[in-house]
């Protein structure tokens, strides 16, 4: 049988049947397991989905109202791959691949027999993995499946049932506020958790934000629909410009966490047992060990991934530390920073070691020096950078995290330089508007100063300044708030990240190298 599944879901239930190699197209969703990706898409969005949530939600909706398609299907290469089989789904007009989008792209003209899942509920989900057993001839295997994901929720309920039932609000989309429903809030009760917002079995709905407000919950989750979690992490400073946001009991302690809405809480397919244990991880903190259902065999992976951060003492580092610690899969081991082995501080911001090794003591987290000669050529910056990956590699790290924000080629550089290392580069805050990016770091506490300024481009009055609001409205036109551009660069003294401050005060400023450098003493 040749199959093509235009919904990632399915894809999964195919593949957990053992009968991935039916499968001969796939929907430009379909990414579990990670070697389905080599299959031939045959879909793909109708408009650019790299836009905010806001104007997402926007343009479906003018599409809803003009009856525009929201994907495009290649109806010829579906014909031109001969399936046997067509799998949709009815369920959501906007969430994948539809019978009525096969039938406006003439894909139905293909002989294939058509299957359109739809589920609201656990039950379903479990009816169709049945229903797509059927469909091959592998009902024996299909119950299989079932029975092994219902007893996988129920390790998950009987762990979780002799904890305290802390309440909780899932988040399905950000711009409008969406409540999560369908499943969801069956997992909530699985992983003995008390939803606040959102019904069960019942369409996820927008909400007006004051309902967050006023629900206050202990903890909050959001994983917004078709967002894997590096582009969920971008949608805190959407959350943040509430100004009620900093006063939910669940951001002053520290239990938001951003999660991957597209592999896990939105997908009905073979990760909804995983969801409930990353629910109950975050809501109690207990472990279930490692997954292994839905991935290939010889590709399971850590439940919590332990990750480095490149630190370079400044607010984008720090903002990137808070971002990452929001996240229950996400261990930071380790803070990585390059030292000018000669005068013993911060290659490029100059900032001493000590106050460095001060910011690791209030995180928590090892700091991991790199010392570089003076002068360093390029050359020999990549071959400690080098050896400092093969330490993280040993010691079970799987990612780099980097602060940067939108300059590419330093992005690409980074990129390059971590082929074939092992090391999976992330970068957290990338792409956030940085206009936003600066006040809501300095609303949430990020309190830092201004250690080098590059007088081609910024006045040498600003060395040695807070890095505060009436300093943003001193930039002249054209710096870049967060100095992303080189005008500026900062060392943070007091963060969400921290457990206490670090006691500074501005000593002498000089001017070398075509630098003005603020010397920070502790």
């Amino acid at each position: 049988m040749r199959i093509v599944s235009l919904l990632a879901s399915a894809t999964e239930i195919v593949c957990a049947l053992g009968a991935g190699e039916m499968l001969v197209g796939r929907s430009h969703e379909c990414d579990n397991p990670e070697w389905v990706r080599r299959l031939p898409a045959c879909s793909a969005p109708a408009f650019d989905v790299s836009v905010s949530s806001g104007e997402i939600d926007a343009e479906v909706r003018r599409r809803l109202r003009s009856g525009e398609p929201l994907y495009h299907i290649h109806g010829e290469l579906i014909r031109e791959l001969r399936a046997d089989l067509l799998i949709t789904q009815s369920h959501c007009e906007v969430c994948a691949v539809t019978p009525c989008d096969l039938e406006r792209s003439g894909a139905c003209a293909s002989p294939a027999r058509r299957v359109a899942l739809s589920a609201s509920s656990l039950e379903e989900i479990f009816q169709g993995v049945l229903r797509i057993a059927r469909e091959l001839g592998l009902e024996e295997r299909g119950a299989a499946v079932v029975r092994r994901e219902r007893e996988r929720l129920d390790t998950v309920r009987e762990k979780a049932a002799r904890l305290r039932r802390p309440n909780v609000v899932m988040v399905e989309w950000t711009d409008p506020l969406f409540a999560m429903g369908n499943w969801g809030p069956e997992l909530v009760e699985i992983a003995n958790g008390e939803l606040l917002l959102g019904e069960k079995g019942e369409y996820s709905a927008a909400i007006p934000a004051e309902q967050l407000r006023d629900a206050d919950p202990e903890y909050l989750i959001v994983a917004p629909c078709g967002f894997n979690l590096e582009r969920s992490l971008q949608e805190q400073t959407v959350l943040e410009r509430y100004p009620w946001w900093c006063e939910l009991q669940a951001v002053r302690k520290g239990n938001v966490a951003f999660a991957d809405g597209n592999l896990l809480f939105n997908r009905s397919g073979m990760t909804v047992s995983q969801t409930a244990e990353v629910i109950a991880e975050i809501l109690h903190g207990v472990s279930f060990g490692e997954r292994t259902e839905g991935v290939p065999a010889g590709e399971h992976e850590p439940r919590v991934r332990k990750v480095v951060l490149s630190w370079s003492s400044g607010k984008d580092s720090a903002w990137t530390l808070h971002l990452l610690r929001q996240q229950p899969n996400i261990q930071v081991a380790a803070l990585l920073t390059t030292f000018n082995s000669e005068a013993n501080r911060v290659a490029m911001h100059a900032v001493r070691r000590a106050l460095v090794e001060a910011q690791a003591d209030r995180t928590g987290i090892p700091l991991w020096a790199v010392e570089l000669p003076w002068p360093c050529s390029n050359l020999e910056y990549e071959e400690r950078m080098r050896a400092a990956c093969q330490r993280a590699t040993a010691e079970g790290i799987t990612a780099v995290a980097f602060g940067d924000l939108f300059l590419q080629d330093v992005r690409d550089y980074r990129v390059r330089q971590l082929q074939g290392s092992g090391l999976e580069p992330l970068f957290p805050v990338w792409k956030i508007p940085t206009q936003q990016l600066s006040r809501d770091m300095i609303a949430a506490g990020v309190k830092a100063k201004i250690t080098c300024v590059d007088p081609s481009k910024l006045a040498k009055s600003f060395a040695g300044r807070d890095y505060d609001l009436p300093l943003l409205q001193a930039l002249p036109p054209g710096v870049d708030p967060c100095g992303e551009n080189g005008e500026f660069h900062t060392f943070v003294y007091d963060a969400p990240v921290f457990s206490r401050p670090i006691g500074v005060e501005t000593g002498e400023v000089v001017e070398r190298d075509g630098f003005v450098f603020a010397d920070l003493l502790s």
